[in-house]
């Protein structure tokens, strides 16, 4: 069995996109919405509920993993800066510590590559590439 949720969303216009939303680039010039351009809920493709249990466990795995990754870096620096105070208190750049330096600039770039990767992993077990 797929770990991925099977992903054959049908084509509403002559672009193929994720979601249902109705978007004007779709549609002629002029062309008004109507119920005739909804897709209908049978074309969908239906996941199982053993599918979605083993999404919902992988996702849960991959969000708690995300953040022990998160935090287990900021207690690093908090733990480097209370077992290594010479080193981290030293002027590395412009009289900044290491420790300020990690706190106040270097926590916020992990961040944003965490969630990036999360994201990434996160869409392609979603079936979103």
């Amino acid at each position: 069995m797929s770990d991925r949720l099977p992903r054959h969303i049908p084509v509403a216009g002559s672009r193929p996109r994720y979601g249902t939303w109705d978007l004007a680039g779709d549609r002629e010039p002029g062309t008004p919405l109507n119920a005739t351009d909804q897709i209908p809920d049978e074309e969908w493709p239906q996941a199982t509920d053993e599918q979605i249990r083993v999404l919902m466990q992988r996702q849960r795995r991959l969000s708690v993993t995300a953040a022990v990754v998160l935090f287990g870096l900021v207690f690093a620096g908090v733990i480097a800066g209370y077992v290594a105070p010479e080193y981290m208190g030293r002027a590395v750049w412009g009289g900044f510590s290491a420790s300020f330096l990690f706190a106040a600039v270097l926590v916020y770039p992990l961040a944003w590559v965490v969630a990036a990767v999360y994201t990434l992993i996160s869409n392609r077990m979603d079936g979103l590439r």
